[in-house]
């Protein structure tokens, strides 16, 4: 058995938007350690149960049903790690479960690799989760992307990218459009992305009246944010701060709530604003204020990126993640490539 090969199996669930981070951290890695990519499909039903050696890293949104699809709980030959990525209502309802039963049911070489703080927190101390079967591993910042010098707008252009459920807490940021928008009609905000709740955001949109000032618009793809003059990031919750790293890689300031784990990735005042949770006015008030400060805004986003690279380059997270896989790291070889 290769020790140092590693498949990673991609589902479908993810939106190109989550995958460009975990592609770009695969791609680091095969710099160091033979890595293969399956794009998994209805052929990879029961997959463990074929005759397979090595070491696999399971990446999907529903990442028990990922489990159960393959057939994972057959693997006996080499290491199992899975992302916990979910962000779903239904995750809810199975999390009162005891995650205990469904690692008892897989192989003990399986190891849960969190994302965010919150949920390496929720797995290890209220699901008990034991320490050699869950790791914590921060997602890699990318290249930003070069910046073209973008076009004047008219129009002040706010908005995010995030699923539509209630972890997203759409409805606050809503509050803070209508309230923003009452005082300057001018700004318009535009909420990127998709999931079940479309409808029903859409729904508050037009209760709110506030149909010409805000869009909410169904994409699989991060290129619209480079349209955009500042991020707001609102979630209760987020199990891998993807959308934070997007908008740093098309180098737009950041506005965001104080979630736990956000102050990692934002020195507030310095490299974005980080603002008390659930203060429609305190970020309703920010947005006015930074609308009218092109300086600032540019500041935000220059020092966002270099405070994500510093702490969250590929090259200075590789060695976490060839810890956890295994394989020796050739660092000469990846400094020449980086």
């Amino acid at each position: 058995m290769d020790a140092n090969k590693l498949t990673c199996l991609l589902f479908n669930d993810l939106y190109p938007w989550e995958r460009k981070v975990f592609e770009t951290l695969i791609e680091g890695l095969s710099s160091s350690m033979k890595v293969e990519t399956i794009w998994v499909t209805e052929a990879q039903r029961r997959f463990f149960t074929k005759k397979l050696e090595g070491n696999f890293w399971i990446l999907s949104k529903h990442w028990r049903r990922a489990i159960h699809f393959l057939s994972a709980h057959h693997y006996r030959a080499g290491k199992l790690f899975v992302s916990v990525l979910d962000l779903n209502d239904e995750d809810k309802t199975i999390y009162r479960l005891s995650l205990q039963a469904v690692l008892a049911k897989l192989p003990k070489t399986l190891t849960l690799l969190s994302h965010s703080p919150t949920e390496y927190r929720f797995l290890k101390e209220i699901k008990r989760v034991p320490q050699e079967r869950l790791q914590r591993l921060a997602l890699p910042v990318m290249t930003p992307r070069k910046n073209k010098n973008k076009v004047s707008q008219k129009t002040f252009q706010v908005g995010t990218l995030c699923h539509f459920v209630q972890e997203s807490n759409i409805p606050f940021l809503l509050g803070v459009a209508h309230f923003v928008t009452k005082i300057d009609p001018d700004i318009k905000f535009h909420i990127l992305g998709g999931g079940p709740l479309y409808g029903h955001f859409a729904k508050m949109v037009s209760d709110l009246d506030l149909e010409k000032r805000v869009n909410i618009i169904e994409t699989v793809s991060d290129e619209l944010l480079s349209h955009l003059d500042l991020f707001l990031y609102t979630p209760l919750r987020d199990p891998h701060f993807v959308p934070l790293i997007l908008a740093a890689y098309h180098q737009i300031p950041v506005v965001s709530v104080d979630i736990d784990g956000v102050r990692d990735l934002i020195t507030s005042e310095k490299s974005g604003v980080v603002l008390p949770t659930y203060e429609i006015k305190s970020m309703g008030q920010k947005i006015l204020e930074l609308k009218n400060d092109v300086n600032q805004r540019h500041l935000f986003a220059e020092n966002l990126t270099l405070n994500l690279k510093s702490k969250f380059s590929v090259d200075v997270l590789l060695s976490d993640y060839q810890r956890v896989f295994g394989g020796d790291i050739d660092a000469k070889k990846w400094q020449a490539a980086a």
